[in-house]
């Protein structure tokens, strides 16, 4: 790997699961050497990457592209971390804290929360943030609809007096 300095990819060539040293010219014209992993995800090609030369050494980058490749073969897209990705009631808690220093008076925070308990979590809390899907929202505000002012805070135009 350290005397590789010719522009191109170099594959790893040992069933390396679509692993590959891409080596390049930096914007300050070094060479900079960068992993990377081709993929096919749900059908379609991805390059993943996976760090820099020497940072990462090849035993690591053959160690994660081998568990990439076990990650897309049953089906789940390596790219997304599910440990990262939170539940509706976790992102309901991070935004309104996050929200919470802006508001004039704290008692919006408690309003917004206590909505949120009492007509959004019961539906779809526990469920990840990227699970919640249509059907979700519409099962959320159907019982609201005809609650004109807690419909008029989760947005809904289509309530009338």
């Amino acid at each position: 790997m350290k005397t590789v300095n010719a522009p191109g990819r170099y594959g790893d060539g040992r069933g390396g699961h679509g692993l590959s040293l891409w080596v390049r010219h930096n914007a300050d014209g070094r060479i900079g050497k960068i992993w990377s992993q081709r993929l096919r995800i749900n059908g379609k090609p991805f390059n993943v990457g996976l760090g820099s030369f020497p940072r990462v050494s090849l035993a690591s980058a053959r160690a994660t592209a081998l568990e990439n490749a076990q990650t897309v073969s049953e089906g789940v897209d390596p790219r997304v971390k599910l440990a990262e990705i939170p539940t509706f009631a976790q992102a309901v808690e991070i935004v309104i804290s996050v929200h919470a220093e802006g508001w004039r008076n704290p008692r919006v925070a408690v309003q917004w929360q206590s909505s949120m308990d009492k007509y959004v979590l019961p539906v779809f809390g526990q469920k990840l943030v990227s699970e919640v899907g249509t059907a979700d929202i519409w099962n959320m505000l159907a019982p609201i609809l005809t609650k004109r002012e807690t419909a008029k805070k989760f947005g809904s135009e289509s309530v009338r007096s």
